[in-house]
Parts: C-alpha cells; structure tokens; sequence
C-alpha cells in the first residue's frame, strides 16, 4: 500500500506479480495503475500480493475499503507501506501545471512544496490503514520500505529520519498503542 507515484507497481513488477509487469512500458515509461493488481509473487508457491492504486480519488472511495476491511479481519499476514521520501512521481504533467494556482518561481520552489504535500500523503496511508490494523486479532507484521533512493541518496541520513522518528513515526507508535496485538516492524 502507498501514496500514488511512491513505487508500488514497480515494486509489484520486480517481485513478478501479474498485472504489475504490464505497467511499464518497454521504453520505461510508467503508466499510472488505476486497478488492483494482484498475484503471487514469482517463485513463491504460498504468496499472494494485492498491489491497490494509490491515487488520492481510489484511497478516498470505495477500491480501499474491501481490502482494508479484509486487513481488519486477519485476511492478511503483512503490510508493506511503500514510501519514497517525498518524491512521488506524477503523470507526465508539468511541474508548474501540477498545483493549479499555485506559480512557483523556480523548480526547487515548486519541489519543496511537492515534497512537503507528498510526505502528508504517505501520513495520510497510515491513518487509513490504522482503524483496519486495531481492529485485527492476529499479529501482523508491518514493513516501510523507502523507494527511490536513486533520486535522494545524498540526503540518507534525513530521509530516513522522516520514518523512523517524527510524524511518521508518531503515527505508527499511536497505532500500535490503540492495537490489542503488537505489530512486527520491519525497516527496509
């Protein structure tokens, strides 16, 4: 689960899901998911992997909530929140077309803000995901993995404190806090 544009279909297509490959193009183009791709992941005889669309219109209706109640209900055994620092890719707009009424005067004006309202929305994930997880019985385990290192890998050390102190943080602890069962954390 994730924000859009934060890796999740690419993560899907490297793990060898079925429907994820198809999102990328042959000239490495991605196409924005707007359907639930699920499928095992490839050489595991035991798996199934729901990859669900993270546009903030498929979040805020109805394509979330079967899954989350099935999240609710121990349906699933883990939870991978795919994050990227912030830096979402976004449909083959302009950067200056993105945020309507807002004119940036620079391309580092306009990152800072896309940056900013990114990381509220990977926060936004889990609030959504944190009703479904205190009402589970059976333990699950939770891993944030942070995608396109390639693009902030100069910054390590301050990306990877967004998650693991901060905000971000402050929500999964409160989750686990409200939870009648602990969640395994797992950082990759």
């Amino acid at each position: 689960m994730g924000a859009s544009g934060t890796g999740k279909t690419t993560l899907g297509a490297l793990l060898g899901v079925k429907g994820a490959t198809r999102r990328i193009k042959a000239n490495g183009h991605y196409v924005l998911s707007s359907e639930v791709e699920e499928g095992k992941i490839s050489g595991l005889v035991f798996s199934k992997t729901t990859v669900l669309p993270g546009q903030l219109h498929f979040r805020r209706t109805r394509v979330w909530e079967p899954y989350l109640k099935k999240l609710a209900a121990d349906h699933y055994k883990g939870v991978i929140h795919v994050v990227s620092g912030g830096y979402h890719s976004f449909d083959g707009a302009s950067y200056r077309d993105l945020y309507p009424g807002k004119p940036f005067k620079s391309p580092s004006e306009f990152l800072k803000h896309h940056l900013e309202i990114c990381r509220e929305r990977e926060r936004e994930v889990i609030k959504a995901l944190s009703d479904a997880l205190q009402r589970r019985r059976k333990d699950i385990w939770i891993m944030t993995l942070i995608t396109k290192e390639d693009i902030w890998a100069k910054q390590h050390g301050t990306i990877c404190s967004l998650y693991s102190q901060g905000p971000y943080q402050d929500l999964l602890q409160e989750t686990e806090r409200r939870m009648t069962i602990k969640p395994r954390h797992v950082r990759a």
